[in-house]
């Protein structure tokens, strides 16, 4: 796979710690809730000079992972588009069959969320 994440800026230094959600969150990918108790991957990072803090349920990392591509780079805040575009060839079985059934579920949820999305009009 090429790498999907051409002219992007890279976090550097980037750490990722796995922790135990002490109170609710919301993940910065997808926008679910982590549940008090629920495993989830805090990400820190100094990008374009400002520090960036985001929380990745483990279903989403998965699927970044999937992206991941020969740069070896997560691009973070395009999920659902990256799905979009997966699913439009014919190699999105072959992919999703290496994921967790949990991650599955999860990679359909965002893709159908993301298509309602496109064919709302939004409010002004």
């Amino acid at each position: 796979m090429s790498c999907a994440c051409d002219d992007v800026t890279i976090m550097h230094p980037y750490r990722d710690i796995i922790r135990v959600a002490s109170q609710p969150h919301r993940c910065t990918e997808c926008g679910t809730g982590i549940a008090r108790g629920a495993r989830y991957h805090a990400i820190s990072g100094l990008l374009d000079g400002h520090w960036q803090h985001l929380k990745v349920c483990a279903p989403c990392l998965e699927l970044l992972e999937m992206f991941r591509g020969d740069c070896h780079v997560i691009c973070f805040g395009n999920l659902g588009d990256q799905l979009a575009d997966l699913m439009s060839h014919h190699r999105a079985v072959d992919m999703l069959r290496a994921l967790s059934p949990q991650s599955i579920g999860h990679a359909t949820g965002l893709y159908y969320r993301s298509l309602h999305a496109a064919n709302t009009p939004r409010k002004t």
